[in-house]
């Protein structure tokens, strides 16, 4: 099966214009207008992450041409949150496929608190005798 995905893993992935617009119409509603807006942006993303999985490559080792690798790992995170690499990798091929989930699935998301930092109760402090080293408490 022809899959669209032209991929060097020691430079670039390349999707191909079907492609890609399968990738875009199978996206939900609300990303199919931004996206269409910045295509050639978006779809420099996807192949960047697609690359970087291939490659089993750091992110900090994206090739300068994909954009900032911080901004590419934090919208890939973005987009791993959301379940959309399911969708992308519906159009990919089979390997590629494999790669870039195996990738999603080992993606660390940070972890949110589960209180805002203000509605954390606070503890109070600890003093110390300065001789003694032993704790007072009131």
């Amino acid at each position: 099966m022809q899959s669209g995905v032209r991929i060097d893993p020691a430079t670039s992935v390349q999707l191909g214009a079907n492609t890609w617009i399968a990738i875009v119409e199978s996206l939900p509603r609300s990303m199919r207008t931004r996206i269409r807006k910045k295509s050639g942006a978006y779809q420099r993303f996807v192949e960047a992450a697609i690359w970087v999985a291939w490659a089993d490559a750091h992110w900090a080792e994206l090739p300068p041409e994909c954009g900032a690798w911080r901004s590419v790992h934090a919208r890939f995170l973005r987009w791993n949150r959301r379940g959309l690499w399911n969708v992308v990798a519906m159009h990919i091929g089979n390997e590629a496929s494999a790669h870039l989930l195996r990738r999603a699935a080992g993606a660390r998301q940070r972890s949110r608190p589960t209180l805002p930092l203000a509605a954390r109760p606070i503890e109070p402090p600890q003093i110390l005798h300065p001789v003694r080293s032993v704790a007072i408490v009131d």
